[in-house]
Formats: C-alpha cells, structure tokens, sequence
C-alpha cells in the first residue's frame, strides 16, 4: 500500500465513522500535518517520531491525534476519547491492505486537555505509538 501510516491512520478513523477524510483535504475534517482554521471539529494525524525496534523487525512509530472541538469542551474530548478507543489495542492492518500492525499502544490512558485555540475551541490530543512488522511492509 502506497498510503503512509498517518493516512492509514485516518482512514481507520474515517471507516469507523469518528471524521471525514478526503485525501486532498477538500470537503474532510480529518487531516495529516496540519490544521486548518475550519473547520471547527476535526482531527489532525501527526508523525510524531518513534522509538527503534531493538534489534527486531519491528519499527515503533509515534503518532499524535491532535483533536478540534468547538466551544463546548465535551465535543473535542469526546471525540479524542472515541479515537482513542477506536485506536487502543488494535492488531492487524488498519485498512486493507495496509501496514501488518502488531498493536496500537496509546502513550496515555485518556486524552490530554491542550486548551482552548484563539476562537475559543476546545482541544485535546491523544499520543499513540503503533508497532509495525517492517518484514511485511
């Protein structure tokens, strides 16, 4: 599969119906990289590094779901908690023929209060760090 991990990722949350994502960005609020000003709900899938695979074919990517709500704070938080459960402990690919993921490990049980934007929109984030088997990819 030609799709990075981070749009493998979106998709995933795309098919469980948490966003919208549109691979151009037009039209979506589910996005890799970046977060446009609208709008307001949305979700933004960040490579955030990882960690080394210890001598085994395994690459740790890090990812960060970076989560816009409006100006009720129950909107973003329920959505980054929605992706959360979506995401916690998945094993297997997360699209069709996607990377063979051995397991999503989310890098907190709940889903971090950032603050509010400049518009007063809530925000949350959620950090992840997925293991791939880099022999299948």
């Amino acid at each position: 599969m030609s799709a990075s991990l981070a749009e493998q990722i979106a998709m995933f949350l795309h098919q469980e119906g948490l966003a919208k994502w549109v691979a151009d960005g037009d039209g979506g609020n589910l996005f890799i990289e970046v977060l446009p000003p609208s709008p307001d709900t949305c979700i933004m899938v960040r490579h955030t590094g990882g960690y080394a695979g210890a001598g085994i074919p395994l690459i740790q990517p890090t990812f960060q779901l970076y989560v816009r709500g409006d100006t009720d704070p129950r909107t973003a938080r329920d959505l980054a908690y929605d992706a959360l459960k979506a995401l916690r402990y998945h094993e297997g690919q997360l699209v069709p023929g996607g990377d063979a993921v051995s397991i999503v490990w989310p890098m907190q049980d709940h889903p971090i209060y950032v603050g509010i934007d400049e518009n007063g929109r809530h925000e949350y984030s959620v950090n992840l760090m997925l293991r791939v088997n880099e022999q299948v990819r």
